[in-house]
């Protein structure tokens, strides 16, 4: 199982690689998109749409703290206590340092 959490271009390319690649079949990709994603392009794409539009799965990040897989997140706008999820293998990628330099 391969949980992607994000927003903005940076999750959409990752997830278009993903399944374009064959990494991992869309029945073993979740995406868990930022609440203020509503599935409408602006400047940035919409993750969520892309997510429903390829057929990948949508679920809150509390539905996510149950599978077991690779939790990566991307740019996601929560912080992720890796102690309330099950998985074990858990990545972040930011463009800065955290926590110092958290965004807005």
């Amino acid at each position: 199982m391969l949980i992607l959490a994000g927003k903005t271009r940076l999750a959409v390319e990752c997830l278009f690689y993903v399944i374009d690649q064959k990494i991992a079949s869309l029945r073993e990709i979740t995406a868990i998109p930022v609440a203020s994603d509503q599935g409408i392009d602006t400047w940035q794409p919409s993750f969520r749409k892309v997510a429903i539009s390829r057929g990948v799965p949508v679920v809150p990040v509390e539905h996510a703290k149950q599978l077991d897989g690779i939790f990566i997140s991307l740019e996601y706008d929560k912080i992720v206590r890796s102690n309330e999820f099950r998985s074990r293998l858990m990545l972040n990628v930011h463009f800065s340092a955290l926590p110092a330099y958290k965004g807005c």
